[in-house]
């Protein structure tokens, strides 16, 4: 499974598997899938607190318990963004600075 987040400027984009977040968070979506999505939160939540030895109080306070989502986009970003396996590309694209970043997860979703 390979997630990737665009950063450009105020935009911020999230793809599972090529397919676009709000595709998976938008109720009327024929890809609707909130297990899918909160799967993968907690992959990512699990991840970082091994990479980073979080203490177990920590770890309820990363989730954002909206809706049907144990994660929004903004968090998934920022998880993605921190996590120390992600590669990162940096490019300028009609003079603004656009980050890629790439992670793969090892996972059966």
């Amino acid at each position: 499974m390979i997630i990737k987040i665009i950063e450009s400027g105020i935009n911020l984009s999230c793809y599972i598997n090529n397919i676009d977040w709000d595709e998976l968070t938008y109720k009327f979506s024929h890809l609707y899938n909130p297990d899918f999505v909160n799967k993968i939160c907690r992959k990512l939540i699990n991840e970082i607190k091994n990479q980073y030895n979080l203490p177990d109080f920590v770890i309820p306070r990363l989730y954002d318990y909206k809706d049907e989502f144990l994660c929004e986009l903004y968090t998934i970003a920022t998880l993605v963004k921190n996590n120390k396996n992600v590669n990162k590309e940096t490019s300028k694209l009609n003079n603004e600075i656009v980050n890629n970043y790439s992670l793969k997860l090892e996972t059966e979703i």
